[in-house]
């Protein structure tokens, strides 16, 4: 499955500035429920997920 080989922290530029700028608060889709949940939706699922649709567009 390409999502286990192309989802690596040492892949995903500056994971850590990323993680530290997002805030629930200003959040367009809260429904996460809390900021907690919310970054883990964003780097577990939606981060990778669009890492992998840039990798195919531009390879």
């Amino acid at each position: 499955m390409e999502h286990f080989s192309v989802v690596k922290e040492e892949e995903i530029p500056y994971i850590a500035d990323l993680s530290k700028s997002v805030d629930f608060e200003t959040a367009r889709n809260k429904e996460a429920g809390n900021q907690l949940k919310h970054m883990m939706k964003l780097v577990n699922k939606e981060l990778p997920d669009w890492i992998i649709e840039i990798k195919k567009k531009y390879k």
